[in-house]
């Protein structure tokens, strides 16, 4: 029963963890784009 109970948290966590790091992943590709656009309207 405990491993029932235990088994759907854990894939919880795990789908937690991925969204996050697909979050962070993005978040950080957006602030790059983000950082190469201010570079390319100050060299202008």
């Amino acid at each position: 029963k405990s491993f029932f109970l235990l088994c759907p948290i854990r894939f919880y966590f795990r789908g937690d963890l991925i969204a996050a790091w697909a979050g962070a992943k993005i978040t950080e590709r957006w602030e790059s784009f983000f950082s190469l656009r201010v570079l390319l309207n100050a060299s202008f």
